[in-house]
């Protein structure tokens, strides 16, 4: 995730592009990485697919209404997931053809307590099961920290510089660190003809509030478990968390497609075209 300070001098804005386009310049020269990321999407690129693709992010709007018509529907679309959909009541019946994973949780090395250990390995092994025997293609970053996830099946550049416009899922991205916007790229360039993204709510700001101790929190909203109300540690008040956000939304611009529909009636993005949930159901409830 990339947090701006609200404050920073000339100096600090010289030294953090330079920062970015040295990191870029490494990830480029990377021979090696670059063989690899080539490799395994032209490999991807060589199976099969249908014409029409959906996302299902990890907002609290991708309802069993949808879950269930994407099973009925399961013949004309493929599906791709992220994060934690292993967890989704849903995702015994309906098994995506992609899993994107990107979450430093997932392989996070230090820990506060025993109990954030315990409860972050159970996810990563309860994920890592999840994919290995459904046998989905796995979609994760190019990094020794996800060699424990010995079936991953193809790989990403995972850099960042967002001073470039690039969505390519084999170079350093453009737009910040979001598994769902990782996802959408990566469709976007296996040609997918029409993408649905549901569940994209993205509705942060909706969100946020300041205790009486000017303490900001967010609820922390998904179609799997129960709300959690989080401390984020990396802002230093509303109008930086707002400041990311609206970043966030700002960068995603770059990721715009005639392709993309956002099926997501709750949701603050607006880059993309959008379809009301039952719109789109009945479009295609006869195919």
């Amino acid at each position: 995730m990339v947090t701006h300070k609200l404050k920073m001098s000339l100096l600090g804005h010289i030294r953090f592009f330079i920062e970015i386009n040295l990191r870029y310049l490494l990830s480029f020269l990377n021979f090696k990485k670059r063989y690899i990321l080539i490799r395994d999407w032209n490999r991807l690129k060589s199976f099969k697919r249908k014409d029409r693709v959906v996302v299902i992010a990890g907002g609290p709007s991708f309802s069993k209404e949808i879950a269930k018509f994407l099973i009925q529907k399961r013949h004309i679309f493929d599906i791709a997931c992220i994060n934690s959909y292993d967890q989704s009541s849903y995702s015994e019946e309906l098994v995506p053809d992609y899993y994107f994973l990107s979450d430093p949780l997932n392989t996070k090395l230090n820990y506060e307590t025993e109990e954030e250990k315990e409860n972050d390995i159970s996810r990563s092994r309860s994920v890592k099961k999840y994919i290995l025997q459904k046998k989905i293609k796995l979609i994760a970053p190019y990094n020794k920290l996800w060699n424990s996830y010995t079936n991953v099946f193809c790989r990403f550049d995972d850099s960042e510089n967002i001073f470039t416009k690039n969505i390519d899922p084999r170079f350093p991205r453009g737009y910040p660190s979001n598994t769902a916007f990782k996802a959408i790229a990566g469709m976007l360039f296996l040609n997918y003809k029409e993408i649905y993204i549901v569940g994209f709510d993205y509705n942060y700001p909706n969100l946020i509030r300041v205790d009486n101790q000017n303490r900001l929190f967010h609820y922390d909203e998904h179609h799997y478990g129960e709300a959690k109300k989080i401390f984020p540690e990396d802002f230093e008040g509303i109008a930086h968390a707002l400041r990311h956000w609206a970043d966030d939304y700002w960068y995603l611009k770059k990721l715009k497609s005639n392709n993309v529909t956002n099926v997501t009636n709750s949701s603050f993005v607006d880059v993309f075209d959008k379809e009301e949930v039952e719109d789109f159901i009945a479009r295609f409830e006869n195919k």
